[in-house]
């Protein structure tokens, strides 16, 4: 038991559970560390300050800076590589997985307390990343940066963040023929990835989108009283698992009763198909499953058909794909008819949270990182970039970027778990997902944990509900939040239910038209 708790004490990856394990409490285990601190003190610092941090771990990281399939005249950030540049709010989670990188080399410990601990400051081992890499751009031209990490065949790279938005960008890699070790996803919730076999060492620093399926029938059922809802879902591998999910928790866990509606991506008929069949089962309450510029033609069939009803009032749901931003491209009227929806999603920042708290106060402090200057030069410099950005304000940072800031320093701190001095052995990619469950953290999104799949562990992730609000004045949303998930309840801002709906109304919405909508002609 001593060498057991030495070695916790060392590598500070105590969870949970190990630490009420067996006999022990505990206040048990760290009065043993601070015991083991204060005899090993002296030799072990010493020896510690020996330690350079030169052997590379290398690290092809997967961004998303651009959106492929965008006629070039509704490109307002202007073209990379031939598809259109995202907005700013990308810049910054592609510089915030510079910063993991980098603070982790240098052993900067404000936002990820462990990358201080002794276990980090005894492991020989730097990142050295390979990349960025737009995954979001042409195809082609993506597969071929992603083919061309394979050239240098003794410079493959050992960890893959990302990729961060489909199975899509998953099959890519595959396609470039690169014999993958393992793979720490910051985005992509779908629970298709930890289930394939093709992707046997997934991680995913992010909740799966069966936790959050239990949080929107938690909300449907528990909160609301409904009875009935449905979901109008594209049919790729994220619609159609979280719909299984939400199938699942409200159809056998709540026995509510639950439709789905499919229809094909970027398919205007297929979506508008879909919106007047869920128009004809008199339902009032729905759910959207698809990408943003999806979500939106959802949105606009479903003024159209006047199946998102202003009386009685409606309540429609949207997906984490969807940003405040995105909603810009509403017609005013389809702009009106959002107003007050609700916007359920695993969050990365919590207010509660001292390090985002600290990362917030010192991002305008922050110089850039290395390999900054290799992002789209239509963005702003990233010097200029930490002046102007605010971080706190920015749902995309809030709710990606602190995954993906998480998701480098799983990287580095599992990295020194398995093979915390000398060269990186062959069996680094099966020792790595072997570890999974050894290393815990505190970091921007919380505390950080994982299961047996190689999925962020349900305890221990955020959950949050926002309202989807319109400004009157500049035609803009904004995602206020009104309750956060706790032991399966919603634990609301103010104490009490404080939610407008659709249209912007009072009313509590009915789950389904009493008597329903007669049959189409």
């Amino acid at each position: 038991m001593v060498s057991d708790i030495q070695h916790g004490c060392r590598n500070n990856v105590y969870t949970p559970r190990q630490l009420w394990s067996g006999n022990r409490s505990p206040v048990s285990v760290l009065y043993a560390c601070s015991l083991f601190v204060m005899l090993s003190g002296g030799m072990a610092q010493e020896k510690l300050q020996a330690v350079k941090h030169d052997v590379p771990v290398s690290l092809a990281m997967l961004q998303l800076w651009s959106s492929f399939g965008t006629a070039h005249h509704n490109c307002p950030n202007g073209i990379h590589r031939g598809a259109c540049l995202l907005d700013s709010s990308w810049q910054s989670v592609a510089l915030i997985g510079l910063l993991a990188v980098s603070h982790f080399n240098q052993r900067d410990s404000r936002f990820v307390p462990a990358f201080n601990s002794s276990l980090v400051r005894a492991c020989d081992k730097r990142l050295s990343l390979k990349g960025p890499i737009d995954i979001g751009g042409d195809a082609i031209g993506t597969l071929q940066q992603i083919a061309d990490l394979k050239k240098d065949v003794a410079g493959l790279p050992d960890i893959f963040i990302g990729p961060i938005t489909s199975d899509g960008s998953l099959s890519m890699v595959a396609l470039a023929g690169l014999p993958l070790t393992t793979i720490i996803s910051y985005w992509p919730s779908s629970p298709e990835a930890s289930l394939s076999s093709r992707y046997p060492r997934f991680m995913r620093t992010i909740p799966s989108d069966n936790d959050l399926a239990l949080a929107v029938c938690s909300f449907w059922e528990h909160e609301m009283q409904f009875e009935a809802a449905a979901v109008i879902n594209s049919n790729d591998a994220k619609g159609e698992r979280y719909k299984q999910a939400l199938q699942r928790y409200c159809l056998e866990d709540v026995y509510m009763d639950l439709r789905s509606f499919a229809f094909e991506i970027g398919s205007p008929e297929g979506i508008e198909e879909a919106v007047k069949a869920f128009g004809q089962t008199g339902i009032n309450i729905a759910l959207v499953i698809a990408s943003a510029s999806d979500t939106v033609g959802v949105f606009e069939l479903a003024v159209k058909h006047e199946v998102l009803r202003r009386s009685p009032p409606s309540l429609w749901v949207i997906a984490d794909s969807v940003s405040p931003t995105d909603l810009f491209a509403l017609s005013d009227e389809a702009k009106d008819a959002v107003d007050g929806s609700v916007r359920i999603v695993a969050t990365g920042a919590t207010e509660t949270n001292p390090r985002w708290r600290r990362f917030v106060q010192e991002w305008p402090t922050f110089t850039p990182p290395p390999l900054s200057e290799l992002l789209p030069s239509n963005w702003s410099t990233a010097a200029e970039f930490f002046s102007d950005f605010d971080v706190n304000a920015s749902t995309v940072a809030r709710d990606v970027g602190t995954f993906m800031y998480d998701a480098v320093a799983t990287a580095a701190l599992q990295a020194c778990t398995v093979a915390p001095q000398g060269p990186v052995p062959s069996t680094f990619g099966a020792d790595f997902h072997d570890a999974k469950r050894n290393v815990s953290f505190a970091g921007l999104s919380g505390t950080v944990y994982f299961d047996e799949a190689g999925d962020r562990d349900p305890t221990s992730g955020n959950f949050i509900l926002s309202n989807v609000l319109l400004n009157d004045s500049t035609r803009e949303f904004s995602f206020v939040v009104r309750a956060s998930l706790k032991t399966s309840r919603w634990d609301w801002s103010e104490g009490q239910r404080n939610l407008v709906y659709n249209y912007r109304s009072e009313s509590t919405p009915v789950a389904r038209l009493q008597p329903p909508p007669p049959p189409p002609p």
